[in-house]
């Protein structure tokens, strides 16, 4: 949930994909849990049970993106930002009232270090 899983793509198989492709599977991860941040803004435990499954669904691309945005350019991350920037930018403001909302729950807290 931060700007790095942007700038991300996963090793293996994977590294056929471009930059642009990883950066946009991330993106829309990165969609995805701030709908369940929105939508579950009202019950914490409720949002952290799905940040959780959410992660879980997707932890080896997460780990496998921030490995890779390790060895990018600044070049290489500088056009993702140009490209994905804005829907990373909305994604992150749509996230944060819930975030605060949460942000002494012990399912939420967890969740957002297993991606830090």
């Amino acid at each position: 949930m931060t700007a790095a899983l942007l700038l991300c793509a996963p090793g293996g198989d994977a590294r056929a994909d471009t930059n642009a492709d990883i950066a946009e599977k991330m993106v829309r991860i990165l969609e995805r849990v701030a709908t369940i941040v929105d939508m579950n803004k009202s019950d914490c435990n409720a949002m952290g049970d799905k940040l959780n499954a959410a992660i879980d669904e997707n932890s080896a691309f997460i780990a496998d993106a921030k490995a890779r945005s390790e060895s990018m350019t600044q070049a290489e991350r500088d056009a993702l930002q140009a490209r994905f920037g804005a829907r990373l930018q909305a994604a992150t403001m749509r996230m944060m009232p819930g975030i605060r909302a949460c942000a002494t729950n012990s399912k939420v807290t967890a969740a957002i270090k297993r991606v830090k």
